[in-house]
């Protein structure tokens, strides 16, 4: 989860609504590790999707299928940052 991720589920959160995180690791394995306690708070008040068993860490491929997951789950998809390896620009073309 980077940054753009992390600040629109704290507005989520902040504003009382509801948000769904979509992880490419276990749901017992937070990524970045950092982000451990937005992941709690989002678990209290919405919901954490994996594809994969806890304890799975995440790989490339996986934050790729996630991103596609994330497409594939929702009405539109913004871009607002992308380097040139992201998994987003995979998904987008």
């Amino acid at each position: 989860m980077r940054e753009a991720e992390s600040a629109s589920h704290l507005a989520a959160l902040a504003a009382g609504g509801d948000t769904i995180a979509i992880l490419a690791n276990g749901v017992d394995r937070p990524y970045p590790v950092g982000h451990r306690d937005l992941l709690d708070c989002v678990a209290d008040v919405g919901l954490l999707v994996s594809e994969v068993p806890p304890g799975i860490v995440p790989t490339r491929h996986r934050i790729i299928v996630r991103a596609r997951l994330m497409a594939a789950l929702s009405s539109a998809s913004i871009i607002v940052e992308a380097g040139g390896r992201s998994s987003s620009l995979v998904v987008a073309q």
